[in-house]
């Protein structure tokens, strides 16, 4: 970005007078803020299109601009809450938020990629809209269920999500498909009307060695049982 903040909670008070004298800043990357810094810091967010926030100080994530594209939350222990996302945003990442048990729907964005990692309390996906091209979940243990898939999307990966049992009807677009440590995962969706030529699984569906069938005349399943971890 050619307008942007690097901003740690040492250096507040200056950084806060660049925030407000410059109003043509368009990404800020913020690392310890408290909740009221944060607060002040978006409340005059004008141009802001791009946000991180790493190993914040904070319960909720204060109410966004509305014209921001990107969001990524990483480390933020207490996080427990989300506000309304802006209708803009078409990037979200949130990784390392152990206290997040859910998050507010996202159908009326323009999402196009979302990532979850290591959120062990995440218990459900939100609604995704039809924008949605990539959906990567790893290291959710909670996580027991998945919302519809939209048509259009291509990458679909999903790794240590221990409860997850059942993955919903994957559209025909599907390029990309992992699955990795879903011990508890039953089967497979249907995936003959997909572009997909190989799937691999690793700790899946049961499996104690290496498996290899065919799914279709066109897909073929590589089942692996990792036994190094």
């Amino acid at each position: 970005y050619k307008h942007s903040v690097y901003l740690n909670a040492s250096n507040f008070s200056a950084y806060l007078w660049v925030w407000k004298n410059v109003p043509t800043i368009r990404a800020l990357d913020c690392d310890a803020a408290t909740q009221q810094q944060l607060q002040d810091l978006l409340q005059d967010a004008k141009a802001l299109t791009s946000l991180y926030l790493e190993v914040c100080s904070i319960s909720s994530v204060p109410a966004l601009p509305e014209q921001l594209e990107k969001l990524t939350v990483c480390e933020c222990d207490e996080v427990a809450d989300f506000p309304a996302w802006p209708e803009s945003l078409s990037w979200l990442d949130v990784s390392g938020c152990p206290a997040l048990e859910k998050l507010p729907s996202l159908l009326t964005t323009v999402l196009q990629q979302l990532y979850l990692v290591n959120c062990k309390t995440l218990a459900r996906l939100p609604d995704v809209p039809s924008t949605l091209r990539h959906l990567a979940c790893s290291a959710c243990p909670f996580l027991r269920g998945l919302p519809e898939l939209p048509d259009g999307l291509t990458y679909l990966s999903l790794e240590d999500c221990e409860r997850l049992q059942v993955i919903p009807e994957v559209p025909s677009s599907l390029a990309e498909f992992t699955v990795n440590g879903c011990r508890r995962l039953q089967q497979l969706p249907a995936l003959s009307h997909t572009a997909l030529g190989e799937v691999h699984l690793v700790n899946c569906l049961g499996s104690s060695s290496v498996t290899v069938f065919k799914l279709s005349s066109q897909i073929t399943v590589w089942q692996f049982d990792d036994t190094r971890s």
